[in-house]
């Protein structure tokens, strides 16, 4: 997907919380990406509300390294190398009950995040390329995932029969 300063949204339509949490998963969950651009400082990933406010999980190009945001810790600084190169990068943040959020840019460790889950329980959407804490995303981004990573092999067919639920 190119973007040129503007988001894809993808929103939940069923609109229960129990729902919400198996499609934006709270704990237990990971979050991965590619992505290209020469932009030093813009979004890439949020979830939001922007009925009853909030985001969280935002993930962000700040001076070209990438920091994330997962209430409700603080935003850390997850690289130490400038990613707005125009280069293919890929970025996974792995949130698990027990240990600190862990990221992982084009295959090596990043730094860890600041807690383990998000408390931000009533998320209605994903947004690519926008954040509240960050300009629009211009560039490239392509493999995007956002899944449990408690589910089991069950769970995940019924969530992949179930995907066009979420697609606005």
């Amino acid at each position: 997907m190119s973007f040129s300063g503007n988001s894809l949204q993808i929103k939940n339509k069923r609109n229960s919380k129990k729902e919400n949490q198996e499609a934006m998963p709270t704990h237990n969950f990971e979050i991965q990406f590619s992505f290209k651009t020469t932009a030093k400082n813009t979004a890439l990933f949020s979830i939001d509300n922007p009925s009853l406010g909030g985001h969280d999980r935002d993930i962000i190009l700040k001076g070209g390294n990438i920091y994330a945001y997962v209430w409700p810790g603080r935003t850390a600084k997850l690289s130490k190398t400038n990613l707005a190169d125009g280069q293919w990068h890929t970025f996974s943040l792995i949130c698990e009950d027990g240990t600190k959020c862990l990221s992982t840019i084009d295959g090596k460790k990043g730094h860890d995040g600041a807690t383990d889950h998000s408390n931000f329980d009533w998320a209605s959407r994903i947004v690519l390329g926008s954040s509240k804490m960050s300009s629009l995303f211009t560039g490239e981004m392509k493999d995007i995932i956002y899944k449990s990573t408690k589910m089991s092999e069950a769970d995940m067919a019924s969530s992949v029969s179930s995907a066009a639920d979420y697609v606005k």
